[in-house]
């Protein structure tokens, strides 16, 4: 599993070597923060709060433990996150399962509003998955590397 903060790069890594050493599915999950908004302006706007909050927490955390752990840069975090416009997230999500073969996501919106979590949720299931769905279902059957 990749969690939310986890760098796409370590995660292709880490499949790359799962793969060269098994032809196994690694059936990977992904989890993500996720908020999708009808502009990225939008979106950003309202999740910016959530990803400052949880970096500083994150921060806090390694810190009080005195660990050197990753950076939790906000704007790294936004990158890493399926976090803008709908069609922007649904690019993102079909990036990642080109890129990592993820079997699924796990989401985490990033909203301190919890309403405007499960509209962004609802948001999801209406406009978004429709469109994932189609999309592998046209890939069914292919290897995705």
């Amino acid at each position: 599993m990749g969690a939310s903060p986890f760098p796409i790069e370590r995660i292709v890594q880490a499949v790359k070597a799962y793969r060269s050493v098994s032809d196994a599915d690694p059936r990977l999950v992904l989890a993500r923060f996720y908020f999708a908004a009808p502009t990225r302006e939008e979106a950003l706007a309202e999740a910016l709060p959530f990803i400052h909050r949880f970096s500083e927490r994150m921060q806090g955390i390694l810190l009080a433990r005195g660990e050197k752990g990753p950076a939790f840069d906000p704007t790294d975090l936004i990158e890493r996150s399926l976090i803008g416009s709908i069609t922007e997230v649904r690019d993102k999500i079909e990036e990642l399962r080109e890129r990592t073969g993820c079997r699924s996501l796990i989401l985490k919106p990033a909203s301190l509003d919890e309403d405007r979590n499960l509209r962004a949720l609802d948001c999801f299931a209406d406009r978004i998955r429709p469109y994932v769905k189609a999309c592998a279902e046209t890939l069914e059957g292919q290897s995705i590397s």
